[in-house]
C-alpha cells in the first residue's frame, strides 16, 4: 500500500482498510516525525495497540501512557492529542 505520509511519501506510514469504521496504521519506527503533532479529530475514535512497542499516546495537559497490545484508548471529538515515537514499529487499530 502506498505510504500516507504526504510530506516526503516515505514509505514508512501505511494504512489497510478492515472495516468500514476501521482502519490499520503501520508506523516504521523511523517515520517522519510532522506526523506526530498534536491534534483534534472531528468525531469519536477509539485506538488499539496490536504489537508489542515502546511508543506512547497523550492527551493534551495529560502525563502520557505506554501502548501496550491490546490497551484501548478512547478519543472523543474535538479531544486534542498525540502519539509519542518510539524506536519500534507499530501497528494500531483505529475505529470511528
Amino acid at each position: 500500500m502506498a505510504c500516507k505520509c504526504t510530506e516526503c511519501k516515505c514509505g514508512k506510514f501505511t494504512e489497510d482498510v478492515f472495516s468500514e469504521n476501521t482502519i490499520i496504521s503501520h508506523f516504521d519506527h523511523s517515520t517522519h516525525n510532522p506526523l506526530f503533532k498534536w491534534h483534534a479529530d472531528d468525531e469519536d475514535h477509539w485506538l488499539k495497540s496490536l504489537n508489542e512497542n515502546d511508543w506512547s499516546f497523550q492527551f493534551d495537559n495529560e502525563s502520557p501512557v505506554t501502548l501496550e497490545p491490546g490497551k484501548i484508548i478512547q478519543i472523543p471529538a474535538g479531544t486534542t492529542y498525540r502519539l509519542i515515537q518510539g524506536n519500534s514499529p507499530i501497528s494500531i487499530s483505529i475505529k470511528s
